[in-house]
């Protein structure tokens, strides 16, 4: 489901549907991650929780995620926002995230 909001300027902003974290997989490489595929949106910003806040790891325009970047042992917290094709903010996205440790197979 997605919305349309209109601004006295004449703007619109499409919202759509926030994306959930749907799987984990350990992988050689890192830790992959599923999510739900979202109407409206063209990209997936996916981000990791740090001790200073959501940190972007990287868009893509699947509905998957290979985290290269974890350690083994590591345990992140994951969220994904759904992206335009201009790369603007297109839905909301879970403060709590998705918490998962990777461990290498």
């Amino acid at each position: 489901m997605s919305y349309r909001t209109y601004y006295n300027s004449g703007k619109s902003i499409k919202y759509v549907k926030t994306p959930k974290i749907t799987g984990f997989e350990n992988t050689d490489s890192g830790a992959k991650l599923s999510f739900t595929k979202c109407d409206g949106a063209a990209r997936y910003g996916i981000f990791y929780l740090s001790a200073d806040g959501w940190k972007g790891l990287r868009s893509t325009s699947d509905t998957f995620f290979l985290d290269t970047t974890v350690k083994n042992g590591e345990t992140r917290t994951y969220t994904v926002r759904c992206l335009d094709s201009d790369g603007n903010f297109v839905s909301r996205f879970n403060r709590d995230g998705w918490s998962y440790m990777y461990l290498q197979p």
